[in-house]
């Protein structure tokens, strides 16, 4: 896809419409610029402008967007000066924010044309999207994978030595279902991520979760509340039963435990509301018996 963005010819009888920036590279050579990274752009603003248009400002704001975004999918341990033996991911990079250069000097400096450049911006966003989206998409989905799998492997472990070994410990044979819970709810969890973002938008890109949870963190967190309505469950403060599936017989059908886990796990995102509503009614009943 090749984005490119020519300055149309004013119509005749109007005025050249002025622009509120200047926009360029970092220049290394000039002392105002140190410091800035060259994957930066440079927004220097029209002294002889008293406001900036507010369609300006937008475009502004939504090319800065876009430049963070790029710098996520696209990092660089040493962003200060542009190497002069690039790697792929560089190259890409460059190709981007050349792009990006473009249609914003068309955008924002005189004379200015935000319209054109709005849809230029668009469409490399779209570019962006299709070349970078599955690499992004796909390698957080092989990370929260490779963690799901360890945590999910390992309690598996720990409740097969359990099964085959009751003497070691009263206590943990009887609550050894949990660790089936904590499986389930690992494999529910990655599957949640597939299911809630099908389709991804430009702006997911550069945060793939709403609460920029890391993946470790996300499954630990997860798993821990899978575990505390495990014990609602078992405690009889609320029974579920749904066919044949009945969440009082968790602790003793290892398929319950492990069907209610990966439940729980693809409807994460509903977890800790559920979770506050059974604490708030459980201390407001604690207020009213005392």
């Amino acid at each position: 896809m090749i984005v490119s963005v020519t300055r149309p010819e004013p119509p005749e009888g109007e005025t050249t419409r002025p622009g509120g920036y200047t926009v360029a590279l970092p220049d290394p050579n000039n002392p105002d610029d140190k410091g800035v990274g060259w994957r930066e752009l440079v927004f220097i603003k029209k002294e002889n402008l008293a406001v900036v248009p507010p369609d300006q400002l937008k475009l502004k704001a939504d090319i800065e967007m876009t430049q963070t975004v790029l710098q996520t999918i696209l990092p660089d341990e040493n962003a200060e000066l542009k190497p002069k033996t690039m790697t792929a991911m560089q190259h890409r990079y460059a190709a981007y924010q050349t792009k990006l250069l473009g249609l914003a000097q068309v955008g924002l400096q005189t004379p200015a044309d935000p319209d054109s450049s709005r849809q230029a911006l668009e469409s490399l966003q779209m570019e962006i999207l299709v070349r970078e989206g599955p690499r992004v998409k796909n390698g957080y989905m092989k990370v929260l994978g490779v963690w799901a799998a360890v945590s999910g492997a390992l309690t598996a472990i720990i409740y097969l030595m359990l099964r085959n070994n009751p003497n070691f410990s009263q206590l943990l044979h009887a609550y050894q279902n949990l660790l089936v819970l904590w499986t389930g709810t690992m494999i529910g969890t990655w599957l949640s991520f597939g299911l809630r973002r099908p389709k991804l938008a430009f702006k997911d890109l550069g945060a793939l979760e709403d609460d920029m949870v890391e993946p470790g963190f996300r499954l630990i967190f997860t798993g821990l509340i899978a575990i505390i309505i495990a014990f609602i469950f078992a405690s009889g403060m609320v029974n579920v039963s749904v066919g044949g599936l009945n969440s009082a017989s968790l602790l003793a059908h290892g398929s319950s435990a492990l069907l209610i886990g990966m439940l729980l796990g693809v409807s994460e995102q509903a977890l800790p509301g559920t979770l506050t509503k059974r604490a708030s009614q459980f201390v407001s009943e604690i207020g009213v018996k005392g």
